[in-house]
């Protein structure tokens, strides 16, 4: 486990968005548990859709319990198919077992696969160049 003091100030103070997304991410890989709850304010009351996707896939490898609620919302409301996607995985990642009633609704499930299609179409441009 690393000390994340630092990263959580970055992710909430930093005017340099490149360093949020990245603080967002090394909290995920840190395994510091209590950094949900900063995850679950950026993923309420952040407009970068990019810090809300980052959160929530953080949230996702803590696997905190604390956080769906957090993660069912973006699913299910957030504008960014990105977001809802990483959202969905998140869920899945820390609750398997429960995660079919949240994810298998028909709009939530609209809205992943919505995501994955996006998200496939984004890669395959990449790929073209």
């Amino acid at each position: 486990m690393t000390d994340t003091t630092a990263l959580l100030h970055t992710l909430r103070h930093s005017d340099d968005l490149p360093a949020r997304y990245n603080a967002a991410v090394q909290i995920g890989y840190s395994g510091d548990a209590s950094a949900a709850s900063t995850l679950i304010d950026m993923m309420h009351h952040t407009q970068d859709w990019g810090i809300r996707q980052n959160a929530a896939w953080a949230a996702g490898q803590l696997r905190v319990k604390a956080c769906l609620p957090a993660l069912h919302h973006l699913l299910l409301h957030d504008d960014d198919e990105q977001v809802r996607y990483v959202a969905a995985l998140a869920i899945v990642r820390i609750d398997p077992v429960q995660s079919g009633t949240v994810v298998g609704s028909t709009d939530a499930l609209r809205r992943v696969i919505g995501a994955a299609q996006h998200a496939a179409l984004y890669f395959e441009e990449q790929k073209r160049g």
